[in-house]
């Protein structure tokens, strides 16, 4: 259980742990392994995945000094095509589709704003594992365009699939509550 407090879980007692998301908790039951939302609402396939994964960091996690992109990971170079249209064109088709709307649902999920790009949210994905957005408007010649930023100790945390499906999971996130705010 130490290892998992390490990383910010929470020892919620008889084998369970609470890991705080965005803003929410998973529930975690070791010994059954299932994992909820403490309110008791689902988790995707995607998040217990990702959310198993964060727990099984090796320790110590390295300090974050700075951020990079996924691009810059020298693992991912023959990936970047489908990175784009998994996350970045995705994000741009709903929740990134503007500005208005990217404000919106960044705001609605508990982003902090960042001073990237024409406009940046960072997101506490889990304790040691922060996410920045940097969106980009375009202009009449390009689309609006966006790029992912992870911490630079993120390959002691994730995996490269890791990161893409991570990075998928927030669009997926900021899609969903800009539906609920917009209703």
């Amino acid at each position: 259980m130490s290892a998992f407090v390490s990383l910010g879980a929470v020892d919620a007692g008889d084998g369970n742990l609470e890991l705080p998301v965005f803003n929410g908790k998973f529930g975690i039951n070791l010994a059954e392994g299932r994992i909820n939302m403490t309110d008791g609402s689902d988790v995707s396939v995607a998040w217990k995945i990702i959310a198993v994964h964060y727990l099984q960091a090796a320790l110590p996690v390295p300090g974050q000094k700075g951020w990079t992109s996924y691009s810059e990971l020298p693992e991912v170079r023959g990936y970047l095509g489908v990175y784009q249209k998994r996350v970045v064109d995705r994000l741009c088709a709903t929740a990134g589709r503007d500005r208005e709307t990217f404000e919106l649902a960044s705001e609605a999920l508990g982003g902090v704003r960042e001073k990237w790009g024409d406009v940046g949210f960072r997101f506490q994905v889990f304790p040691l594992l922060p996410v920045g957005i940097a969106w980009y408007a375009g202009d009449d010649e390009l689309p609006p365009g966006a790029s992912f930023m992870y911490p630079d100790n993120i390959a002691s945390i994730l995996c490269t699939e890791d990161m893409v499906v991570l990075a998928e999971s927030v669009v997926g996130r900021l899609t969903e509550v800009l539906g609920k705010v917009r209703r």
